[in-house]
């Protein structure tokens, strides 16, 4: 393998020729993705909706393998100097991850001139940084493994992502094939006008959107498009053409009636607001983004309130403790 040094600067610009098929303003907010992968089998659904993504709105894509190595870096802000390379033990490892994921990318983008950011470090908070560094619009990844049971247990990457940073994540499930038409979306917080413009970007077209928002339960909820955007959102948002939208039944603070409600109207995607404007307040807050990542059997797109603080002022490590670049290798 030739020793160069990691792209830690590639261009961005690879995306797949657009189709011109959404020109409405609403897909004008995403120009570049970042995609994670490990090169495994459960981020396969991630690259492919990431392509179809880039085909539609234009946007540059860049993969990322994040490698964690045996001896974690410092998770202290500032505790000591970032690693400038892998250890020697970690190489053969670190090679085959970024074989995995170049296999993948061959394979699921054949047309595709994405380049591969190679990090060191903590995945999840690698991955937050590099999204702000990067001024991703968005981040697609895996949403781990397949059966709700056994993500339960696992890693989470997803969800600490999430918490991280403050760039939206779309976590994908692998089996997400088929066009994402069907999106049910809590309307709650502050970032509820930028959930809903997301989601009308990420979904194909028609596309029908089911709103949770808090209403009086009393009151019969509104039949009308126009009704139930006045109603969640008010007049302020533009909602485009070839996108319905209806009244879901489900409390927006109940996750496990809207896991039901998904899983009755076979929801393609759910879209759900991260509360808290710093990681250490998204420890400390309620958030229904948590149970509905762990549980769901479809994607679930994470949009986070604005004005999200920087992970040093959290206590949490500075961009240069969660990853290196490795002279080793070529990404």
């Amino acid at each position: 393998m030739e020793l160069t040094p990691a792209t830690a600067n590639a261009p961005k610009a690879s995306a797949l020729p657009s189709g011109d098929l959404y020109a409405s303003v609403e897909t004008s907010s995403i120009k570049h993705l970042l995609v994670p992968t490990s090169g495994l089998p459960n981020a396969e659904g991630a690259l492919t909706v990431a392509r179809q993504l880039a085909q539609r709105t234009g946007a540059s894509v860049e993969l990322l393998a994040v490698f964690e190595p045996r001896i974690p870096p410092p998770m202290t802000a500032r505790a000591g100097p970032a690693p400038s390379q892998c250890e020697e033990q970690d190489r053969c490892s670190a090679a085959e991850l970024l074989r995995r994921v170049r296999r993948q990318r061959g394979r699921l983008a054949p047309r595709a001139l994405w380049p591969v950011r190679f990090e060191v470090g903590f995945a999840p908070f690698v991955i937050a940084q590099v999204a702000r560094e990067t001024k991703a619009d968005l981040i697609v990844l895996g949403i781990g493994r397949s059966h709700p049971v056994a993500r339960r247990v696992g890693s989470e990457t997803a969800l600490r992502v999430a918490h991280y940073g403050d760039v939206p994540t779309l976590a994908v499930t692998r089996e997400a094939t088929r066009p994402m038409r069907n999106a049910l979306i809590v309307a709650a917080g502050e970032s509820k006008g930028d959930a809903i413009r997301l989601a009308c970007a990420v979904l194909d077209r028609p596309a029908r959107l089911w709103i949770s928002y808090p209403h009086d339960r009393l009151e019969p909820a509104p039949l009308s498009s126009a009704a139930i955007q006045r109603a969640a959102f008010g007049t302020e948002l533009s909602i485009p053409a070839g996108v319905e939208l209806m009244a879901a039944d489900a409390a927006p603070e109940d996750a496990e009636a809207l896991i039901r409600f998904a899983e009755r109207h076979q929801i393609d995607l759910m879209v759900m607001p991260v509360r808290g404007t710093s990681f250490g307040e998204r420890q400390l807050i309620s958030n229904i983004v948590v149970p509905v990542l762990r549980a769901s059997r479809c994607s679930v797109l994470a949009v986070p309130e604005p004005q999200c603080a920087q992970c040093a002022d959290v206590h949490y490590p500075p961009a240069e403790l969660g990853k290196s670049s490795t002279p080793f290798i070529s990404a």
